[in-house]
């Protein structure tokens, strides 16, 4: 055998041979409690907390929240940043019905267009309320999540440099639709803000006003009726259907 051959296979040798010294020695200090389980690590970073009732919420640079009707008042939110997008939160506090949330992101977040893997490579905010009545965002992107059943109830929603989803939304749905989520009224108010209408909203009636290069993308949502009155600078998309139940008047 050649003298390179051999010093090649000697140095793979010892390549593995400090492999698993390695994996030896982790597993070791795995054993001795010495590193946290990824699952322990989310839990120490994740908090829990109960809410009273509230009608409004009010966020401030916050990288993603998921806004869940539920029959009970509570958030859950990281506390630590996460080192994808940062996303945590950072002040947290009520006055009167309304829950203010600012988070670290300190310009327009327009990522409309999220894929799944960046939804689900980082902690978001969840917020879980009986009765929300109103939404106000800056800087933030959010996923407003409807009820299962139809309910009578308006939501309005102002927002500035934003980016919204109505019902949710993920590649694989059309091997496999998402549950409905309906949602009786919306009231909308966007400011340079990007909003889709995912394909399991189901939308009663519509109003909107647009501003700043703000937009509306339906990716086949059902509406009821729809009221939207956008700026000369912002852009309109409604699918086939929704056509003949939409009033558009350029203000």
């Amino acid at each position: 055998m050649k003298r390179s051959n051999q010093l090649l296979i000697a140095l793979l040798l010892l390549a593995l041979l400090v492999i698993s010294f390695a994996n030896l020695s982790l597993y070791s200090e795995y054993r001795k409690g010495h590193f946290t389980p990824r699952d322990q690590l989310m839990v120490a970073n994740w908090n829990t907390a109960q809410l009273p009732p509230l009608h409004t919420v009010s966020l401030t640079g916050v990288v993603w929240a998921n806004f869940i009707p539920s029959d009970s008042n509570y958030i859950e939110y990281p506390t630590v940043a996460d080192k994808t997008t940062g996303n945590y939160v950072r002040e947290l506090h009520r006055s009167g019905d309304t829950l203010y949330i600012s988070g670290p992101y300190g310009m327009p977040n327009h990522r409309v267009w999220a894929d799944w893997v960046y939804r689900h490579s980082f902690a978001p905010i969840n917020i879980y309320l009986e009765d929300l009545r109103s939404i106000d965002i800056t800087n933030s992107q959010i996923y407003v999540a409807g009820k299962p059943a139809p309910a009578h109830k308006t939501t309005h929603i102002s927002a500035n440099g934003s980016s919204i989803w109505i019902g949710e939304y993920n590649e694989s749905q059309k091997r496999q639709p998402l549950p409905k989520e309906y949602f009786d009224s919306l009231d909308l108010r966007l400011d340079n803000t990007l909003l889709l209408l995912n394909s399991p909203a189901v939308i009663r009636t519509l109003h909107a006003r647009l501003d700043n290069f703000s937009e509306i993308g339906d990716r086949i949502a059902t509406l009821g009726s729809a009221d939207i009155s956008p700026g000369p600078d912002s852009r309109v998309s409604i699918t086939g259907t929704n056509i003949p139940k939409t009033t558009i008047n350029v203000h």
